[in-house]
Formats: C-alpha cells, structure tokens, sequence
C-alpha cells in the first residue's frame, strides 16, 4: 500500500530570529514604556511625566534636597510595640507638618528613620524639633508645702506622683488670648474627661502643676471642676504654641528617643547634583557611541547604541516600576551600567570577528560569536551581581540606592547583550553583508606574557604591600560617615580658598569649635558657578551647630548646601558593615569563580582584587582623600570590575584546556591572552569613558568615587595578566612536579 509523503518541516536557517524572540523583545519593550509612563496614576495629566503630582521616577533627598533624620530609642531593650507606636505616633507629626510624601520607616530592634524630601532649610530646625520632643505630659497636684512658691521656683523632685497624663488629651490647639498672651487649649477624651473631672473636684483651691517633658510649664489654682477641656499656659510664643499643640495630638512617645543620625540637604545642592550628574550621564554616552562607531563601524556600532538606549529604557522602567529611589551614587550606577552594556557587546563582537577571520559568512559568524560569548558575559554580570547583593545586605540610604540601581542596570544590561543585541545583529545579518574593521595591532598577537612574568608580578605585590603599608600607617580620611561629628557642605565664590575659611572659623572663637583641627577641603565642579567646601568637625551641640552655620554663610557667596551630623554609635556600625560586606563580596565571588572554572582560578582571582584593592587604597591614603560611604561603594563597585579580565581569560583558558591538549601550561596561557587581548583592552576602554566623565564633570561627590574605579581597572586589566595566569601557572607546574613519572614543566 502506498503511503502519501510526509510534509517535511521547514528548517530555520542557522543564525535567524525566532518570533518568540521577537515577542519578548517587544513585550519588555512595552512593559518598560508602561511602566515609565503609568497613565493611571495621573489620569489627570496622562501625557506628562514630571509634574507636581506625578514624577515617573522617585529623586533621592541628595538629588532634591529634604532631610534624613535617624532616631534611636534611648533606654535598653525597648520592646518591639514601643518601637511601633513611636514609628505611628513620629508619622502622626510628621503629616501634620504639611510635606509632601514623607516616609517613617522602622529600621532594625531600636531605630526610626524619617525623611523629609523637599523641605526648606529655615524648616528643618523646626522639623527635628517635633520629632525628637517626647511630649511626655503629666499632672501634678502641688503639696501644701510648696504652694507658695512661683513657677520658676519649684522643682519636679519636689511635686508627688503624677495624677494624670497625657493620654486624657483627644485634641489641643495654640490659642491667644486679649492680651496677646498664648496659650493650648485642649479638649479630653471620654474616659479622660471623667478622670479630670474626679481629680479637679477633689482639689478645687489648690494648684495643679503641668509638667511636659520634665519641665513644669505652669501650676495654674484650680478654680473650678474640670472635665471636657481645659488650657495650658506659661511664656509661650506663636510657634512654640502651635508646635506644643501638635505634639500632643499625636500624643507622647511612649520611649524616648535621641538623635544618631542628621543629613539635611538644600535644594541648591540637589540641583547641582541633578545638573552634574545629567552632564556626565550624557557625555559620557557621547564618549561611548563616538568610540563604538569609531572602533566597530556603522553596523555594529548601530547595534551598540540602540542597545544603549534599550538598556536605559529597561533601568528606567524597573526603577518606575517598582518605586525604587534614585540618588546621587545611584547616578553614578547608572553611568557604570553603560560601561557594562558596552562591555558584553565586545566580548560578543570580538568574538564574531574571530569567527569572519575564519572565513565564516556574517550569518554564521554572529550566531558563533554570540553562543560562544555566552557564558562570558553570564559570569561577569553575575559577578557585578554578587558585589551589588553585598553592598545592599549592608547598606542604607543613598548608597543602597546605588546599590539597587546597579543592580538593575547590570539585569537590563545582561538581557540587552545576550538577547537584544544578537536579535538585532542577525536581523541585519540576513538582509546584508557587513563587517566591522578588523585593526592590525589586534589580528594575530604573539606576544610572550609570560617571559617577564616574574619580574611585573614581584614589582606589582611588591606595590600593593607598600599601598597597605601606606593604609597602616597614615589610615585615611575618615568621613563623618565613619566617624562621631558634623559636616558641613558650603556654597561660596571662586575667590574663596580654604584659609579665608578657616580664618573665619578662628574669629568667630566658637566654643566647642577647634579651627585648627577642623578638616576643610575645596572642589570646583565645570559647569557649576563658584567653589565647594566640606567642612568637618567634632560632635558638637544645636547650638553651637547654629553658630557655625551662621558664621559659614558670612563667607562671600556663602551659602550651606548640607549637614550631616553622625553620633558615635553609627560609625561604629557603619565601620562593622564595611568590613562584612567586603568579605561577603569577596566570598561569593571566590565561591563561584571556583564553581564555575576552578579553585585555583577562584583563590587567583580572588587575590588579584585584593592586590587590586592594597594598591588603590593605598593611592587614596596618600592623596589624604575624604573616604566615606560612596567609597565603601566604589570599592565593591572595584571587586566586581576587576574580576571582567581574569574572568575573560580563565573563560578562554578552560576553552584551550581541551582545544591544545598536550601543550605546555605556558603556551596555553600565552596563547588564551593573545586570543583576549582586544577584549581585554577594549572592555576595559569602553567601561573607563564614562568614569572620565564622572571624574571630571560628576561634582566633588562623584570624583573620588570615580577615580577608585578608574585607577582600579587599570591595574585590574594587567592584574588579571600578571596575578591571576602566573599563579594559574605556577600551581598546574608544581602539581606536574609532585606526579609520579612527571616531566620537567614549563618555567613561568
């Protein structure tokens, strides 16, 4: 019986774009649009994007100015319902003062954070007063023996036991009466009308003392029954007034509660920061683009900036999306994110013309030089992962912002390169033939890395002991971050130098104020009129913080940006989060990079970023750079940058392993940076243009930060040459030595 032919499938030609694809790309595409523009949420003003009510992106308080304060409870082991009922009633307060989006946010067993955005400077004061008053109100009835002494007079120790609170109070209100004289009025709760209206009747004739916060404020006679209302009164102005009133409608804290933490940030600096940032932001995208089209030609540059702007509309509609916060340092994770975006785009190109050097077909060519990048690219945005988890484990505030948006920038990057890059690259590749220049220093490289080896590897450890040597014994620059005391950021003229502020600081004579052991340093930001000063000093009181805001601005053009104030016990704990998050880092790292290749790659990697790190720490000692939080940042910022090259080498080390076996380990090695090198050089180039950016335009802020990175990836491109493949080397040589029957190796 004859039986019909089969249909055959139609096979999908090697290299072409599934609908699937497709699908995914442009459903990511439309989510992210989505979730920048959310048109439900300002139904009002759907085709805006930034307007008073609705702003597709939270600003962090250093990008529009506002204020952090961090209360910690003040008595030993508070329960975790006095710790919320603070959190309620400091949200209660913060509402009734009329700001627009304020957050109260309980962290860990014993502290609350409040933030303010938007917050006028001449407001701040007062802001920080209401939070931290505990309006702890209490009645008194005055013993016979003392009744005949005036207000001032009397003393707490001398009233007896309180006979009501403040919990009897429902509403209270700053009044004036005929003579201009203010006072609260307050009404009672039922229960609290009752218990008023039984006390006063007990004691018509004598005097009631009302005692706020420790302080008798008056011991008014009690001339008749109270029980539904009832006035405090003493030597109050109009604001005092109304402040009191507030605070005991929100009622008392039921644990008292003492500053730790204090950062409040003008507008203008904000603005600056918004400016600088963008500035840097955008040149250094020009950078990047004139350097693709440049090195890559049209059609893989085309790629490269249309996966830029992919990226950025990902970021940007996971950061809407989910309500995250984006800060200065966050900024900065945003300017590396294009580095990194750059940076798995030329693994994968310099892997495709590998391929077109083969003489394979553009079609073909790409689909290799994408499947064999793959894991490549995989490794090292997981390893920036890593660094990126560590930070946010043990961080709060801008830098968990940085943290956070690092994060999601390496996501939309890894997704840009692996998926969007490669759909565009054969939806081209099948309509055309292209190429991209293929530049002669980078053809067919023969150099011997491994002849001076020993030499560069001895002088560059050698380097790294004398930058922790450097540490040791200098130690660095300890921000107000890290240590207990007050900064100050000051606006002023470019003809201010730090002598005329330092002089101005010794005639004021501030008691509590040492000009000579304050710590001043001055920045000029291009684009941005005048000069910056941070001027440090010790822990210091209100009042004494006052007198040298005061004095600060009576410099030309002086005008104070920012405060931070930091009490002893959050250095502390900032110091111990340093160190774990550190370790925390390098540990993951060292866990998967031993996972992925081998140990000993893991333990070289791993000790290459330390040589990487003892060197740059060691420089920033030196320069006696300012090292705060943002640096603790750039550090592991630092970790996963400088595991890119060792991870691109031992990638095409473990790839030669079965290519030339038999061969010696030298000559493997040799052979795997050759092969590497324009990546190597190139993911290095690509990720230090927008750092140039950040160094010079990025503000006073982003400068350090940008310049550990910068001389980091720099020792890093060699370190992955010169520690990571010696040390790969020397082990598999001695591990040929202690077989039985073995040849003599290779030297290194």
């Amino acid at each position: 019986m004859h039986q019909a032919p089969r249909k055959k499938r139609r096979a999908q030609a090697p290299g072409a774009n599934t609908i699937w694809t497709t699908l995914v790309i442009l459903a990511v595409l439309v989510g992210s649009l989505l979730s920048i523009w959310r048109p439900w949420q300002h139904p009002q003003t759907p085709t805006a994007l930034w307007t008073e009510n609705f702003k597709f992106l939270n600003l962090g308080l250093d990008l529009q100015g506002g204020l952090r304060v961090t209360m910690k409870v003040d008595t030993a082991n508070p329960t975790a319902d006095d710790v919320d009922k603070a959190k309620t009633i400091l949200e209660n307060r913060v509402n009734a003062l009329g700001i627009a989006e304020p957050t109260v946010q309980r962290q860990g067993n014993d502290r609350v954070v409040i933030e303010l955005p938007g917050i006028k400077p001449e407001e701040q004061d007062k802001a920080r007063k209401l939070i931290g008053t505990t309006a702890k109100l209490t009645f008194h009835i005055v013993p016979d023996a003392i009744a005949q002494k005036t207000d001032a007079e009397m003393k707490v120790s001398e009233l007896g036991p309180a006979v009501a609170t403040g919990d009897i109070i429902l509403n209270a209100q700053a009044q004036a009466d005929s003579g201009g004289r203010w006072a609260v009025s307050f009404t009672t709760t039922p229960e609290g009308s009752k218990k008023l209206e039984t006390l006063t009747r007990a004691n018509v004739g004598k005097r009631m003392a009302i005692v706020l916060d420790n302080q008798i404020k008056s011991a008014p006679t009690l001339q008749s029954v109270l029980s539904t209302n009832g006035q405090i009164t003493g030597s109050f102005t109009s604001e005092e007034a109304t402040d009191l009133a507030l605070v005991l409608k929100s009622g008392a804290l039921p644990v008292p509660l003492k500053e730790v933490e204090v950062r409040a940030i003008g507008p203008s600096l904000g603005a600056d920061a918004i400016k600088s940032g963008a500035i840097a932001s955008l040149v250094g995208i020009g950078l990047v683009f004139v350097f693709a089209f440049y090195y890559y030609g049209l059609y893989f540059g085309l790629v490269i900036a249309v996966g830029l702007l992919f990226s950025g509309l990902i970021i940007m509609g996971i950061l809407g999306g989910l309500g995250a916060t984006l800060t200065l340092p966050g900024i900065a994770g945003l300017v590396l994110t294009i580095g990194a975006a750059v940076d798995g785009n030329v693994i994968s190109f310099e892997r495709i013309k590998e391929e077109l050097r083969r003489g394979k077909g553009i079609r073909g060519a790409v689909n290799n030089g994408f499947n064999h990048s793959f894991w490549t690219i995989f490794d090292v945005n997981l390893s920036h992962l890593l660094s990126a988890f560590a930070l946010a484990n043990y961080s709060t505030g801008a830098v968990k912002g940085f943290a956070v948006t690092l994060a999601v920038g390496v996501i939309a990057s890894a997704f840009s390169n692996l998926v969007f890059s490669k759909w565009m690259m054969t939806a081209m590749a099948q309509r055309r033939q292209f190429t991209a220049p293929d530049w002669a220093a980078f053809k067919h490289p023969t150099i011997d890395f491994m002849k001076p080896a020993a030499m560069i590897t001895t002088a560059s450890v050698a380097l790294a002991i004398i930058g922790t040597v450097i540490v040791g014994v200098k130690g660095f620059n300890l921000g107000v971050d890290f240590t207990a005391g007050t900064s100050y950021t000051v606006a002023t003229k470019a003809s201010v130098e730090v002598e005329d502020v330092r002089s101005k600081l010794e005639t004021a004579d501030i008691q509590g104020v040492d000009p000579k052991a304050a710590v001043i340093q001055r920045s000029v930001t291009p684009g941005i009129e005048g000069a910056q000063f941070t001027v440090k000093v010790g822990e210091i009181a209100d009042t004494t913080s006052d007198q040298l805001r005061k004095t600060l601005t009576e410099l030309d053009g002086g005008q104070v940006t920012q405060i931070e104030k930091v009490g002893p016990t959050v250095g502390k704990e900032l110091t111990d989060k340093t160190l774990k998050a550190v370790i925390l880092g390098l540990f993951l790292i060292l866990v998967y990079v031993a996972f992925r290749f081998d140990v000993i790659f893991g333990v070289g990697s791993v000790l290459a970023v330390i040589h990487d790190v003892g060197i740059v720490m060691g420089l920033y000692s030196l320069l006696g750079l300012e090292f705060t939080i943002s640096t603790v940042a750039a550090i592991l910022t630092l970790i996963g940058y400088s595991l890119n090259d060792s991870i691109i080498v031992s990638d095409r080390m473990r790839e030669n392993l079965k290519l030339m076996r038999g061969k010696p380990f030298r000559e493997i090695v040799n052979a795997s940076i050759n092969q590497t090198l324009s990546r190597t050089i190139m993911t290095s180039v690509t990720t230090m243009l927008p750092l140039v950016s950040l160094f010079f335009l990025g503000g006073s802020v982003l400068r350090d930060f940008s310049l550990i990175l910068l001389v980091g990836i720099i020792i890093g491109t060699y370190s992955s040459i010169y520690i990571v493949a010696p040390m790969v080397v020397f082990y598999n040589n001695w591990r040929a030595t202690h077989k039985p029957n073995s040849k003599k190796p290779a030297k290194a």
